[in-house]
């Protein structure tokens, strides 16, 4: 027996102000927890984790828990452009050998290769627009926001306990990405893989398949939108588990 949630919305980290903390910290000090996005409103991911552990159901205890989030993990306040991650440019040199190797896996598709109707979207919340209005006109952010040397930030990402396992569609302060014909790129690929194993008739270890989401999901997956700056924008999941064993899931009908 095991839990699995699958969560997908908008999402953002927002700042945390209680009166516990201005207590504990000076007043310079920011803390940042990751929200989830409501029909009514916003809820903390971390009470929604804690809903299941075990102190609040016992009947869990000890029993492996999976949660999936395909929602974005920008930061509140910052512009798209910050909570982007354009990456690197790398030169790659290939040479190409005499004889061709066996090819025993096909490379993943890229998604520039199909139709070129899909549109990418971002999960985001948080991200402030990129163009602003004050007195009655309209300005665009082209600096973007510098934190002060004396602003110290910390951020608490959700809680992963013991036997647990949290997959974030992306890493802190980034936006999550879907496009419009396969939704969230992270349950879209975690589709893919697991689909992969059940009609080839095997079973499926759960670690060693969420490390191939991760693969799939940076090696085939690009942003496509009508905003040129926002292309071919990549994103990885963030992956936290304190899992104490290998867990190894039989589809009907394959034996273990």
């Amino acid at each position: 027996e095991c839990l699995t949630v699958v969560i997908s919305s908008h999402g953002s980290q927002n700042p945390v102000v209680t009166n516990q903390l201005e207590k504990l910290f000076p007043e310079n000090f920011r803390v940042y927890e990751h929200f989830v996005t409501t029909y009514d409103g916003e809820m903390r991911t971390m009470d929604i984790m804690e809903a299941f552990d075990e102190n609040h159901c016992k009947e869990l205890k000890n029993k492996p828990k999976f949660f999936f989030m395909q929602t974005c993990s920008s930061r509140q306040g910052k512009t798209l452009h910050e909570a982007l991650d354009t990456g690197v440019d790398v030169e790659i040199e290939i040479k190409k050998p005499k004889i061709e190797p066996a090819k025993f896996f096909a490379p993943p598709q890229s998604t520039m290769d199909q139709d070129e109707s899909w549109q990418s979207s971002m999960d985001v919340k948080g991200a402030k627009p990129p163009t602003f209005v004050i007195g009655g006109k309209n300005y665009v952010d082209i600096t973007g926001r510098t934190i002060l040397l004396e602003e110290e930030i910390n951020v608490a990402p959700p809680p992963c306990y013991h036997n647990c396992m949290v997959v974030m569609a992306s890493p802190s302060e980034r936006v999550a990405w879907s496009d419009n014909d396969k939704g969230g790129w992270l349950l879209y690929c975690m589709y893919q893989v697991l689909s992969n194993y059940i009609r080839n008739g095997h079973t499926i270890n759960l670690q060693q398949a969420v490390t191939e989401v991760s693969h799939m999901m940076a090696l085939s997956m690009e942003s496509n939108t009508a905003e040129e700056e926002f292309n071919l924008m990549k994103c990885v999941p963030a992956v936290t588990h304190m899992l104490i064993q290998d867990i190894i899931l039989v589809p009907p009908g394959v034996l273990a």
